[in-house]
């Protein structure tokens, strides 16, 4: 025969309000005693870590805390990287890239010259430096 161990303490779901079961520990400084001390949710009350004596002022301070993670963090750090300027000047590049090809067009030049470097400045290895490494053309 198997022999279970019964729980220490049993949490009834009826509505008898005299049966309920008052859990006794530490929570803070004092353990609620009576029926109305645990239905006051000031004796019951657990720490979110702001504040351990005064629940108005920790539960405030956690508030406050959420505010500023979430709508100062998240949102504002959205909102500076949005609104931020260029710094890598990407825009500005491809603008005036527009305005090259633009003006080139307007020349009948084709959009890049096959010269840009001068021939006689372009320095190239000989064969004993190369060796045996691969050129694809």
């Amino acid at each position: 025969m198997i022999q279970t161990q019964q729980p220490a303490a049993f949490i009834s779901t009826s509505k008898k309000n005299r049966d309920t079961t008052i859990v006794t520990g530490a929570i803070h400084d004092a353990p609620p005693k009576t029926v109305e001390d645990f239905a006051n949710p000031k004796t019951t009350w657990q720490s979110y870590g702001f504040d351990s004596k005064d629940p108005d002022l920790d539960i405030n301070r956690r508030n406050f805390m959420f505010f500023i993670t979430i709508t100062i963090g998240i949102v504002g750090s959205g909102f500076i990287m949005t609104y931020s300027p260029d710094v890598r000047m990407k825009d500005w590049n491809q603008r005036e890239a527009y305005i090259e090809l633009a003006r080139r067009e307007a020349l009948g030049l084709p959009p890049v010259d096959r010269n840009l470097v001068p021939v006689d400045q372009v320095e190239l290895p000989s064969e004993e430096e190369l060796g045996d490494f691969d050129i694809i053309i």
